[in-house]
């Protein structure tokens, strides 16, 4: 072959090499940033801008604790986006409630939940509220007032369950006999703060009313309070309001015409185990008919062996069924804040029965990721170990160099050709 050919045929092939090596090195620039895969311990706002704006493949965090609201939804936008998010790690399963209270002295309960054993601390933006050491069902925290949002922690996590709701204002009727018990009841939740619809019996066809005690209505009545035997008519009628939503109290007397939705049915009648109401257990001087809760029934109080309070939830509503008889003996013969302890009893017990519709903006409020780590898991899948790192051979950047190397040579032979072809 005459050298001006070799010449050319070399050219060509050093030429071709060239673009071989420039395909390569652009094909190994692109597929090692699409396998890129940043592992961090730290979610922060400047960390994840850096990722939106690079684009990486996947990422990986490894998490000490669930991250905030705002970093988790953006975790989830560049999985939306994507990029392939998971997570490792052992943030604790903590999960809190908020249950306002149709007290009108307000309040709220907080309900926590999180592994068994752990201290969790109840805050505010004033500061650690309470605490308590978590078993069984968790722990419960009632709060009389709160300075802004409330949260919970354990084990460096935290839950927030918002701030307090407030409560629309509804009325309870009270329905029974014209006689001392049903007397001081509606003296105590007025005292309260209440607005009390009355009926009650003064003889036959002789009836004392306040208000619009009947028909009750879910859109006026949070709870009916029954103090005595009723109709049939007006038992259907208290049986369709615990239906639609609202709360009755039942005591002894009430409980066989109510036998349809009580919490349970009676045992025989059981003297007061004190003959005083000074002590610390009060309730305990007064006389009580036993309860015999339903399967469905929950026993909030006993005495011993004996069901004092029993809850039954009856379609949309609730019953709270008591064991005591004459609570206002407590009232007129108790001791030092007798008055005060029987009202607030009262209270309570009408407020875990009652109806409670809330007024609050639509959607979440501030402060509130009531359960972080389950909201993460819905966001981003259950944790998972990181992707294994390409092995180091494997890695086609680390070739860019000798491509880079081959390339120049080729230049530099294909241009060295050129010359010794073109010299006289």
């Amino acid at each position: 072959m005459p050298l001006p050919v070799r010449r050319t045929v070399l050219e060509g092939g050093l030429r071709a090499l060239s673009i071989a090596l420039l395909a390569f090195c652009f094909w190994a620039l692109m597929a090692g940033q699409s396998h890129n895969r940043p592992v961090a311990a730290v979610v922060n706002g400047a960390q994840l801008a850096a990722w939106s704006l690079s684009g990486p493949d996947s990422v990986h965090v490894t998490l000490g604790a669930a991250p905030g609201a705002v970093e988790r939804d953006w975790l989830a936008a560049l999985a939306g986006a994507g990029t392939a998010v998971t997570w490792s790690g052992t943030p604790v399963p903590l999960a809190v409630e908020r249950i306002p209270s149709a007290d009108p002295a307000g309040g709220v309960a907080i309900l926590a939940a999180g592994p068994s054993g752990a201290t969790v601390r109840l805050a505010d933006s004033l500061g650690v509220i309470d605490s308590a050491r978590l078993a069984g069902a968790g722990a419960r925290f009632e709060v009389s007032d709160a300075g802004g949002a409330l949260t919970i922690a354990a084990g460096g996590e935290h839950a927030g369950a918002g701030a307090r709701d407030s409560i629309a204002p509804r009325h309870v009727a009270v329905l029974g006999n014209a006689e001392w018990e049903s007397r001081f009841v509606v003296a105590a939740l007025e005292e309260r703060g209440w607005a009390v619809d009355v009926r009650l019996a003064v003889a036959p066809g002789i009836v004392v009313r306040q208000g619009s005690a009947l028909p009750l209505d879910t859109t006026r009545q949070s709870a009916v309070v029954v103090l005595d035997s009723l109709s049939p008519g007006d038992a259907a009628l208290v049986a369709r309001f615990v239906s639609s939503g609202g709360g009755v109290v039942i005591v002894p007397r009430a409980a066989l015409s109510l036998r349809a939705i009580a919490a349970g049915s009676l045992q025989p009648r059981v003297l007061p185990e004190l003959l005083s109401f000074a002590s610390a257990t009060p309730m305990r001087a007064l006389a009580l008919t036993p309860i015999t809760p339903r399967s469905d029934a929950i026993v909030l109080e006993s005495q011993g062996r004996r069901a004092v309070i029993v809850a039954r939830r009856v379609g949309a509503g609730r019953v709270i069924q008591i064991a005591y008889d004459d609570t206002w003996r407590w009232r007129m013969a108790g001791v030092g804040d007798a008055v005060d302890e029987h009202r607030a009893w009262w209270a309570r017990t009408v407020a875990a029965a009652a109806y409670v519709p809330l007024e609050r903006a639509q959607g979440p409020q501030a402060g509130e990721d009531r359960a972080p780590l389950a909201e993460l898991v819905a966001a981003l899948g259950p944790a998972r170990a990181a992707a294994p790192p390409a092995a180091a051979g494997g890695d086609l950047r680390a070739l860019l160099p000798l491509a880079g190397a081959l390339l120049f040579l080729s230049l530099l032979g294909e241009w060295a050709s050129r010359r010794l072809r073109g010299a006289p």
